[in-house]
């Protein structure tokens, strides 16, 4: 009988996107590197000045597909992974919920200039129109400074037609709520509201999925390569959110005598900050589900007990992130330096009710009662 080998913790190669309103901020802060392929298959860095604007950490979008870095699985894209080792990685509720298909993305995104004006639809109208998953997300923000800016929602309740002729002049700001960040903020950015940023460093965690809609590019040419030109303003407009969005400044601190904040609880992903002083023990197997470790500050390692009760140890460096298949029941996070900041995603197992199902019932039939 073939011996079935067990999963370990995966880091995949970071996929830069170079657009022009990105920059150098990745390379500043986390020294990160990228490699580029040429029309002839041969790799070499891409320059630091590229412009790189994005950095998928984890992807699973067809187009975008995270490559394993390192193990016996490197060379292997996240979808392959998905094929050969289905419920093993995600966990058996995640697989029976979304198949074949990885459920979150993580990306870094490195703003100098202004991003285009985005929104995203919900999961409803997505399945319906394009056969995906919506798009929410939460933007936490890794780095910021004066000039730095987020874009989130209406002001106030916006007129449709109005809001159409400036998205086709690029003529937009005056109808957003301007933001002011600092570091350490983060923002959930829901199905429908409309978005943007500048002159900041992000870190996003969102649902997979391709369907990014182009509102404006502020009067500048947008590339097909950043834009399906199929998701444009007009096919947008009927799930845009117009009423005011009144954002809430979310910053989380020390946590108290506790290491974990959470940020976020919901279907699609929950979502923790982890201050990492002393050694934390990890029971995965009570939310069956894979974990996803993006190291902000400093350095940690992922120790995982082998056959033999030894220790295994993955070291996540400052800039990294690493997937923990659901496989992996019980492990430890352990930090290599002091101030060392992680974010922690994975999916809770949120019962929904049937809405056929009143909760007020009686728990016996009234037949029952007689007998």
């Amino acid at each position: 009988m073939e011996e079935i080998k067990k999963l370990y913790p995966l880091s995949f190669l970071p996929i830069a996107e170079t657009y022009e309103w990105g920059g150098d901020r990745l390379h500043r802060i986390y020294e990160k590197q990228f490699i580029e392929s040429d029309d002839q298959g041969n790799e070499k860095l891409l320059p630091k000045d590229a412009g790189v604007a994005e950095s998928h950490e984890l992807a699973d979008l067809g187009y975008r597909d995270s490559q394993v870095r390192d193990g016996w699985l490197a060379g292997n894209t996240i979808g392959e992974l998905m094929d050969m080792y289905l419920d093993r990685i995600v966990g058996e509720s995640a697989f029976k919920s979304f198949g074949r298909q990885f459920p979150v993305g993580v990306k870094f995104i490195s703003a100098e200039d202004r991003i285009p004006l985005l929104v995203h639809p919900n999961d409803e109208i997505a399945a319906e129109r394009y056969d995906f998953l919506g798009k929410a997300k939460l933007w936490y923000v890794v780095d910021a400074d004066e000039d730095s800016r987020i874009y989130l929602g209406f002001k106030e309740d916006a007129d449709v037609s109005d809001f159409y002729q400036r998205s086709l002049s690029g003529d937009m700001e005056a109808l957003l709520n301007v933001i002011r960040p600092k570091k350490g903020d983060w923002y959930m950015i829901e199905p429908g509201t409309v978005h943007s940023a500048e002159a900041v460093t992000l870190l996003e965690i969102s649902e997979a999925s391709p369907l990014d809609f182009c509102i404006t590019g502020w009067g500048k040419t947008v590339s097909e390569v950043e834009f399906d030109s199929a998701l444009s303003v007009v096919e947008a407009l009927d799930f845009i959110d117009y009423k005011a969005y009144k954002p809430q400044l979310k910053n989380i601190g020390e946590g108290g005598d506790s290491p974990t904040e959470q940020l976020v609880k919901r279907p699609e992903f929950s979502i923790s900050k982890i201050m990492l002083k002393d050694p934390l023990h990890v029971f995965a197997a009570k939310a069956d589900s894979f974990s996803i470790y993006t190291c902000l500050e400093g350095e940690a390692s992922i120790q995982v007990p082998d056959e033999h009760n030894r220790m295994e140890s993955y070291v996540l460096s400052a800039g990294s992130t690493m997937l923990v298949p659901a496989e992996i029941e019980d492990f430890y996070l352990v930090p290599r330096q002091s101030g060392t900041i992680l974010i922690e995603t994975f999916l809770e197992d949120i019962e929904t009710p049937d809405p056929y199902i009143d909760p007020d019932a009686e728990e016996k039939l009234p037949e029952d009662e007689e007998d």
